[in-house]
């Protein structure tokens, strides 16, 4: 699964389907962290941080 990020780094999955030009905004996760992120707002504990 694929996470799309704003900005600051937070996952989010409003607006426009596909960004063009926008690799550095996706991130690839299993569905178990996909979920998390989601609901957490943060791919913090994926990070490390």
């Amino acid at each position: 699964m694929v996470l799309r990020l704003d900005q600051d780094g937070r996952p989010y999955n409003e607006g426009e389907q596909v960004v063009i030009g926008g690799n550095e905004r996706y991130v690839s996760v299993c569905r178990k962290h996909y979920k998390e992120a989601l609901i957490k707002g943060s791919l913090q504990e994926m990070q490390g941080s």
